[in-house]
């Protein structure tokens, strides 16, 4: 099984979370340093549900381990030299997988735990959007002919 999409949206990185206990609370509040975070997991999570039904699949179990590739295309700002083809800036790569992942959990698979092998590329280019791939690897290797 393999599902592609495109999402566009400029990527979000997952940042760092706290949970802090407000005075008279008696539970924590879950925060993110990064408040565009919430609605570009939205986005990307919809795009996947979209891509899912249109493809006529189900999530992939839990037991499944899966491969997801990624190219992030974020707009390159003036200031840039041309000479400069790919941005060695923030946001990192691996925050903008994370949230990525985070985002197709229960969605395309169950868990992010599921993801055994991934390959991202962060890129300039317009418009901004993350192109997303996830395969199966089980049936990956039959269709290779690696079984056993």
């Amino acid at each position: 099984m393999k599902v592609s999409f495109v999402c566009y949206a400029h990527p979000e990185p997952q940042g760092s979370t706290k949970a802090v206990v407000p005075p008279g609370w008696t539970r924590a509040v879950i925060t993110s340093d990064n408040a565009a975070l919430k609605a570009y997991r939205h986005v990307v999570a919809l795009a996947a549900v979209v891509a899912m039904r249109e493809a006529g699949l189900a999530m992939i179990p839990a037991a499944v381990p899966v491969r997801l590739t990624a190219r992030f295309y974020l707009a390159k700002p003036p200031s840039v030299p041309k000479k400069r083809w790919a941005p060695v800036v923030k946001p990192d790569l691996d925050k903008l997988l994370r949230a990525t992942f985070d985002a197709l959990a229960g969605i395309v698979y169950e868990r992010d735990q599921q993801i055994t092998s991934a390959r991202a590329d962060k890129l300039y280019g317009l418009p901004e959007r993350v192109e997303i791939e996830v395969v199966v690897l089980e049936e990956e290797k039959i269709l290779l002919g690696k079984e056993g």
